[in-house]
């Protein structure tokens, strides 16, 4: 009861001399006054952001009609859902891993003890937003980790693929393109949730 009171008593400064008012009961005024002004602006900001989030959920939501993953933005890239590999370059990529990756990152592409998986949400968690061929160019540069031997570029290109088809990415008709400036225009996105 005693704390209401001081919440709500206030200072008029041209009532007051200078050394009347204890500073020490000035802060906590001040202290107790706080919570009353964060709660108003709190009250402002719920609604407000609820509002924007509903917005930005349903035109997200609203992405395909026809059942199939949508692109995820909107932009002027073509993204990884536009077809950019070829079911045959990903069966030679599923071989290209048995021989490559398996043995750290798992037969399944789910990962194992040393290594991450490479497929599903576990893909889009790692490579969402950046560019084909930022993975192309990671398998090459940086797989295997010890660096043992170097992964060609067609193989890197077949494994990509593999890792999209299983992520769910459908196929093309045309291989990946191995021009480099190409891939780096296809964006890779998460899929968006269909209607």
């Amino acid at each position: 009861m005693e704390e209401q009171q001081k919440c709500q008593i206030s200072v008029d400064p041209s009532k007051t001399t200078p050394g009347a008012h204890d500073s020490d009961d000035m802060a906590v005024h001040l202290r107790l006054m706080r919570p009353r002004v964060l709660m108003t602006k709190n009250l402002l900001v719920i609604p407000i952001a609820a509002a924007t989030f509903l917005s930005v959920a349903g035109a997200r939501l609203a992405g395909s009609s026809r059942g199939e993953p949508a692109l995820s933005n909107d932009g002027p890239f073509p993204t990884v859902w536009s077809g950019v590999y070829s079911k045959t370059e990903a069966e030679r990529g599923r071989q290209a891993y048995k021989e490559l990756c398996s043995r750290c990152h798992g037969t399944d592409l789910k990962g194992g003890l040393t290594a991450p998986g490479l497929a599903g949400a576990k893909f889009f968690d790692r490579w969402h937003d950046r560019r084909l061929a930022d993975v192309v160019a990671y398998i090459q540069a940086a797989m295997p980790r010890e660096h043992e031997f170097y992964v060609p570029a067609d193989s890197a290109r077949a494994i990509a693929s593999l890792m999209l088809q299983e992520s769910g990415v459908p196929a093309g008709k045309e291989v990946m393109s191995a021009d480099v400036n190409i891939q780096r225009t296809i964006l890779i996105t998460r899929p968006r949730l269909a209607r």
